[in-house]
């Protein structure tokens, strides 16, 4: 469960720095699109640790004998 909780911390941390980049404005044009481009980074890494979570959960599942879906 460990990797799960530190994933989670982590995903957590990335939606907080989204959020910050929403915030402050970030979809402005005297930015010029930098911001944009953190934020759907942002997402894109979001996206790919809820996948890395939903392995793990369906790892450890297996691992105590649940039936796989």
């Amino acid at each position: 469960m460990d990797d799960i909780e530190n994933l989670r911390t982590v995903r957590q941390s990335l939606i907080t720095r989204r959020r910050d980049l929403a915030s402050r404005g970030a979809m402005s044009p005297a930015d010029g699109g930098r911001s944009a481009t953190q934020i759907r980074s942002l997402q894109a890494e979001i996206e790919a640790i809820d996948a890395a979570i939903a392995d793990e959960m369906a790892v450890q599942g297996s691992a105590a004998g649940a039936p796989q879906p």
